[in-house]
This record gives C-alpha cells, structure tokens and sequence, in this order.
C-alpha cells in the first residue's frame, strides 16, 4: 500500500496546491516512477500465484501475458497532447535555447562578481555562472516568506514578488520580461522598455515601476548575443556597481 499512497498522494497535492501553470509536466511526473515499480510488482505478483496454483494456473499464466501486453501497448503508445503541449514545444525549441545562449553571453561578458535577477533563473543561471536572485522567491528568504494579499488565485509558485525590494540588492543585470529576446533591439525611448505581451508577467513585474528608483539605477540595454538575436535588459549603472 505504501507505493499505490505515494503516487495518489503527490498527484492529489498537486491538485491541491493548482497545479503547475508551465506545460512540463514537472508534478505529474513524479509519481511515474513510482507507478512503473507497482506494475512490475502486478505482473511479478501474477506470475507467482499462477505458479502456486496448478489447477488454475493456466488462466492466471494468461491473465499476466495480458497485463504484460496492456503495458507494453501503453508505454509504447504515443500519448495524447493537448493544445498546451504546444507550449511545451515552444519552450523546448525556442525559449530554453534563447535563455541558453543568454546565459553563455553573460558569462563570456560580465566581470567577476557580477550578479543577475531573472524569472527564469534555470538555464540563464546555469551557463552564465553569474550569482542570480530568483524574482520570485525561488533563490531568496526574503520574497519566499512573503505573505501576497492574492495567495492561491495565480498560477502556484509564480505569485509571490517585490520589485523594489529586488531593486536594492542592485543586481548587475536585470532581465524583466520573462527575459527578452528578440530579432532586433527594443527601443530605450519607450516605456516601459521591455514591453509586456502578458498580464501575468506584468502582474509579477509592475512594482519594479513603483519609484524612479529603476530608471535611476539602471539604463536600458539591448546586446547582440548572437547574430540576429538580441538580448534587452537593465544594466546597473557604473556608479552604483562599485557600491555596497
């Protein structure tokens, strides 16, 4: 019973807590593992009671080749997706190499000690070897512990925000919108100068505009992080970088 729990448990907390609003699946995967033992365990489980049983046995012989093929047929089978698998393409083949070749430009261009905040952190983090603030709590005390007055109505663990508190740790880089890549550079007259295509995003972001505290200790930037491509960040201003 323990196994059958465990796997009803993870995908009911899942439920719970509203599900994952990004298209892969990280929750409703988990319990997999779990599900392919307990299979294992069904057919093992046949198999021995049919041999145990000799007058019957035949029957429970046939009864676990029938399982057997059921789960191979399953496995096998390619699955059913729906319109936001889409999404999970889009992610896959666009935004994760986007985000990818964001993170190799920072690290052959930012100065030791440098620092970046971003939503996403993952790929960004990882290739630019930049020390990196989650904005949304997910590498900081201070935003994870903090009580929103719209807990549980947004998508689960992309609530919880605080652009100015952001703003005075001074991160060399800040990537606000999602981290904006695009064919050509954005225009630094416009505001804001990375422009939101999504409430959500701009839901998460638009405490950042609260103060002039952004425009005072940032400029706006777009860098051509491969040919074609450009990344459109704050940059923090050169005065302030030498600063606590």
């Amino acid at each position: 019973m323990p196994g059958p729990l465990a796997a009803t448990g993870l995908w009911l907390g899942t439920v719970v807590v509203g599900g994952d609003g990004l298209p892969m699946y990280r929750f409703a995967v988990a319990p997999l593992a779990l599900l392919v033992v307990l299979q294992a365990h069904l057919v093992a489980g046949l198999y021995r009671t049919a041999a145990r049983s000799p007058v019957r046995g035949w029957r429970l012989h046939a009864a676990c080749s029938v399982a057997v093929l059921l789960l191979a047929t399953v496995h096998a089978t390619k699955p059913s997706m729906g319109a936001h698998y889409a999404n999970y393409e889009y992610q896959k083949k666009v935004e994760v190499p986007r985000w990818t070749q964001v993170g190799t430009w920072l690290r052959n261009h930012a100065k030791p000690g440098e620092s970046l905040a971003a939503v996403p952190i993952g790929a960004v983090s990882y290739y630019s070897g930049l020390t990196a603030i989650d904005m949304m709590g997910l590498t900081d005390g201070h935003i994870a512990h903090r009580e929103m007055p719209n807990m549980g109505e947004g998508w689960a663990g992309h609530e919880k925000h605080d652009g100015q508190y952001i703003l005075s740790r001074k991160p060399t880089y800040l990537l606000l919108g999602n981290i904006d890549v695009s064919d050509r550079p954005r225009d630094p007259s416009e505001f804001p100068f990375i422009p939101y295509r999504y409430r959500a995003i701009w839901e998460r972001e638009k405490d950042f505009y609260d103060t002039d505290l952004l425009p005072r200790l940032y400029k706006s930037r777009s860098a051509e992080i491969v040919p074609g491509v450009f990344l459109n960040f704050y940059e923090l201003r050169e005065q302030y970088k030498t600063q606590d």
